[in-house]
């Protein structure tokens, strides 16, 4: 006998499949784009705060897909602290790669292998979340899992690991570096940090590569003329997405396409004018250009102050009709 179905039943029924297709349809928009995956996803990863949108977190996610699509295989982005370079880079984007993309393998490191892991497993706690699996678990199931290592059954992994960390006979489509130094080491004068981070690239992570059009992503803060980024800009090109905390124009690396005004600040809603000066007052003057504002060498210099300088015309010296308005001087230096 066929079962009769109240109208309620009917309702909760249709209810369920008007959900299950929004969901689908959700899930195909946000595969598209990384931007709105980061919007929809922060909730499941940041429960307890809201999600503060600026440009330059698009700015960001497009140069990623830019990387996805394999029209970027070398990219480095250079962003002050507490600008969610980590959060986009390294925990969401490689959630975002495997909604499409599960086969993807992934070395990533930082300074220490326990941040390495913390980083990886926040990225691995969004994918296990039932709002990634409502929209994405019939993609992929994870094989194994540890702290520093994780795959799936469709071939995909993540090694997290570090400069002094294990890293020697696995590999990765994408190599991901997010801050290898801390700030402490490499205002270090003994600069021994910033020559072995150096020297573990070269020895270690320029072979982890897969293939021919693996990719390079490193995410960092300028703190050293001779730090890792200007060590691999050496050796390749790379395109350098460089977003300061106050905008310069004539900074080498300013972005074309960045819409600021001499400056501007970079997320003024979440860093106002106040807070970026305390900021820059703690750091000092060489750890304020470098970690803010990208330039690793303060443009006036430490020891000389560009404020300090007083220029005077040269017909004072010359003419000995002007030697009494020549400025009194306890030492002259050629």
């Amino acid at each position: 006998m066929p079962v009769e179905v109240s109208d309620e039943q009917k309702l909760a029924l249709f209810d369920a499949a008007l959900s299950s297709r929004q969901v689908e349809e959700e899930a195909q928009e946000l595969t598209q784009s990384l931007s709105a995956f980061v919007k929809a996803a922060w909730p499941a990863l940041k429960p307890d705060d809201d999600y503060l949108h600026n440009w330059h977190l698009d700015a960001i996610c497009e140069h990623l897909e830019a990387v996805t699509r394999g029209e970027i295989t070398r990219l480095q982005v250079w962003v002050p602290p507490v600008s969610m370079k980590t959060l986009l880079v390294s925990v969401m984007w490689p959630a975002w790669e495997w909604t499409h993309s599960p086969k993807t393998r992934y070395w990533s490191a930082s300074y220490s292998e326990p941040l390495s892991g913390i980083i990886a497993g926040w990225s691995r706690s969004l994918i296990q979340s039932d709002w990634y699996k409502a929209r994405w678990g019939d993609k992929f199931a994870f094989v194994s899992q540890s702290l520093l290592q994780f795959s799936n059954n469709r071939g995909g992994t993540r090694l997290a690991t570090s400069p002094e960390g294990k890293g020697t006979g696995l590999h990765g489509h994408r190599i991901l570096i997010d801050d290898p130094i801390k700030p402490d080491d490499a205002a270090a004068t003994s600069r021994a940090v910033l020559e072995s981070t150096n020297q573990w690239w070269d020895s270690t992570v320029s072979s982890r590569g897969i293939g021919n059009d693996f990719a390079r992503v490193i995410v960092m803060q300028r703190l050293h003329q001779n730090d890792l980024c200007a060590h691999v800009l050496e050796k390749e090109h790379y395109e350098v997405l460089c977003l300061p905390e106050r905008f310069e124009k004539n900074h080498p690396f300013a972005w074309m396409k960045d819409p600021r005004e001499e400056g501007d600040l970079l997320w003024p809603d979440f860093r106002n004018d106040k807070i970026s000066q305390a900021l820059a007052k703690d750091m000092l003057t060489h750890r304020a250009a470098g970690q803010l504002q990208q330039r690793p060498a303060a443009r006036e210099g430490e020891m000389m102050k560009r404020h300090w300088w007083r220029f005077y015309d040269p017909k004072l010296f010359r003419d000995e009709k002007l030697k009494d308005r020549r400025p009194k001087f306890r030492t002259v230096v050629q």
